[in-house]
C-alpha cells in the first residue's frame, strides 16, 4: 500500500495524537522527553501536532521511551493483532502494569541481552 498525501496527513495526525497521549499519561513535558530522547522539543511538537511524520528511528526511540510497541504508536491499539493467543495475553498483561513498568522491562531486557548485565558492555564469564 502506498501512502498518498491525504493518507500520510491522516497518519501523521493519528500518530501525533497517540504520542501526545503517551506523554500526557506519564505527566511529562515535551522538554523532558526531548532531553531524555535527544529529539528536539520543536520536533516533538511537530510530531504531536501531526504536521510531521516521525522518522522510523525517532518512532522507535519514542515508543521505547514511552514503553509501548512501535505498532501501537504507528497503527493504534485497535489495529495491532497478535495471532498467537499466548503472546497476545502476555503483551496485555505487561501493558496493564503501565508505561513505567514497560520501560523498566525494556531497559532490563536491553541490559541483559546487549550488555550482558554490564554497563560497559563487557561480559564476565563464570
Amino acid at each position: 500500500m502506498r501512502l498518498d498525501d491525504e493518507n500520510a496527513d491522516k497518519l501523521a495526525l493519528a500518530i501525533g495524537e497517540r504520542l501526545a497521549m503517551y506523554r500526557e499519561d506519564q505527566n511529562l513535558r515535551q522538554l523532558e522527553v526531548a532531553e531524555a530522547t535527544g529529539i528536539s522539543r520543536s520536533q516533538l511538537s511537530r510530531y504531536e501536532a501531526g504536521t510531521t511524520l516521525p522518522s522510523v528511528a525517532n518512532l522507535i526511540v519514542l515508543a521505547q521511551y514511552y514503553g509501548v510497541a512501535v505498532d501501537k504508536v504507528a497503527l493504534g491499539a485497535e489495529d495491532v493483532v497478535f495471532t498467537d493467543r499466548r503472546l497476545r495475553k502476555g503483551v496485555a498483561d505487561v501493558e496493564a502494569k503501565g508505561a513505567a513498568y514497560c520501560r523498566l522491562l525494556l531497559d532490563f531486557i536491553e541490559e541483559v541481552l546487549y550488555d550482558g548485565g554490564k554497563k560497559d558492555g563487557s561480559r564476565e564469564d563464570s
